[in-house]
């Protein structure tokens, strides 16, 4: 009897400690399974899961809770397809969600490629509209600064050639831009280099002796009406062309002076005798050009009695000057011009020859009083002591005043 007592006191001990042994390994053991059947439940597609929450928890609740605990312990073992049971809905997403900072993945490479991120409530907009150039309504003349240039149909140096435009051409501008400029040129619309374009006229270099061919022109300071005049010019006027614009001519003086003239009132030819041949056997004046480039270079200068230089000229003193640059001396005095070089009819004058007058009308005496050099066209260069400066002037107006003319000379050296 006491044998069996001591086996069942055994048998109840091992009995017990087998149930509690059991329990306590029970969770243990039963984790995996719990693990799958988690998979089991969750494996769906996460948007089932989104639009279905209250089942997952469902699913989840019907567990075990140590099952559930333990199953969320090794959450980070989960694969990509599992789903937290603590997911929320897209339109309650956590502030580092809506802002993008709390993870790895730049929200920017999620957006197509030709869509810009704007500001909370604002339609996106393609890049290639937010880059387009901005021109300024604007409506002036432009001009080419550059040997050629293509006239293009749209702001890229890749895009269609409408025209090719020339130095000097002028063109309407109807939209400004740091780079490009939107112009109309003969009906058409295109797209100008800025760099190469001028909202003031542009002017050709050049160098060439040209001549006033109206009776009075005006030297300004700009190629416009409005600009300010400098000098007034006088027929026959000779003048060095620096640059040619459009209608407009950048001419220097013979005393320095640079400024903007018509060039509609230049000539490039000099003036010429307005008569037929010369009398007698009287020589040709072979130094008639460079003596009237010589008088036209004195144009403008002041009248001063006794002067015979640049600084000041009578009217003798501005002969014998003029001579004098072409190594000829000649009488200082207009008393000594009666026996000079050969005497020329009127009508056999030309560029160059000496003009001697009387120009006291009414003493009753006839002498020699002033003089003038003869520069083609029926012109003449004097110092005036009326004008009180060098001045062009037309022969025979001067001799309608009642002025004698006494002779023509002809200095050949």
């Amino acid at each position: 009897m006491p044998k069996f007592k001591i086996k069942l006191y055994r048998i109840r001990t091992l009995t017990v400690m087998a149930i509690l042994s059991v329990m306590m390994v029970l969770p243990v053991f039963g984790q995996p399974f719990g693990l799958a059947f988690l998979r089991e439940e969750t494996s769906a597609p996460a948007t089932a899961a989104i639009q279905a929450p209250e089942q997952t928890i469902k699913a989840g609740l019907a567990l075990p809770e140590g099952l559930v605990d333990a199953s969320l312990d090794f959450s980070r073992s989960l694969d990509e397809n599992t789903v937290s049971l603590d997911v929320k809905a897209p339109d309650v997403l956590d502030d580092e969600e809506q802002t993008g900072s709390g993870g790895d993945e730049d929200p920017f490479n999620a957006l197509p490629e030709d869509i810009l991120l704007l500001q909370q409530g604002e339609q996106p907009l393609p890049i290639s509209a937010t880059l387009a150039p901005v021109y300024e309504e604007v409506n002036y003349i432009l001009y080419i600064n550059a040997n050629q240039l293509n006239l293009r149909a749209e702001p890229s140096t890749e895009s269609e050639i409408v025209a090719v435009m020339r130095f000097g051409d002028k063109v309407t501008c109807v939209g400004q831009n740091e780079n490009w400029m939107k112009v109309t040129f003969n009906d058409q619309t295109g797209y100008l280099k800025t760099e190469y374009t001028s909202q003031t006229m542009v002017f050709k270099d050049t160098k060439q002796t040209v001549y006033v061919k109206s009776s009075k022109l005006n030297l300004r300071s700009g190629p416009s009406t409005n600009d300010s005049i400098i000098a007034p010019l006088t027929y026959m006027t000779r003048l060095t062309c620096i640059g040619i614009g459009d209608g407009w001519s950048k001419v220097k003086t013979s005393s320095g002076k640079i400024g903007y003239v018509y060039s509609e009132y230049l000539t490039t030819r000099a003036a010429t005798s307005s008569s037929g041949s010369t009398s007698g056997t009287a020589p040709v004046n072979s130094s008639g050009n460079r003596i009237v480039d010589l008088a036209y270079s004195a144009l403008g200068v002041p009248y001063v009695s006794c002067g015979s230089s640049l600084s000041g000229f009578d009217c003798s003193g501005l002969t014998s000057w003029v001579y004098r640059q072409v190594g000829i001396t000649i009488p200082r005095s207009t008393s000594g011009y009666y026996t000079i070089g050969t005497g020329i009819s009127y009508s056999g004058i030309q560029p160059g020859d000496i003009l001697c007058m009387d120009t006291r009308r009414n003493d009753g005496i006839s002498s020699i009083t002033h003089v003038g050099i003869y520069v083609g066209n029926g012109y003449m260069i004097h110092a005036s002591s009326t004008n009180r400066k060098v001045v062009l002037q037309n022969v025979s107006q001067y001799l309608g005043w009642g002025v004698k003319l006494i002779t023509v000379r002809r200095i050949t050296g």
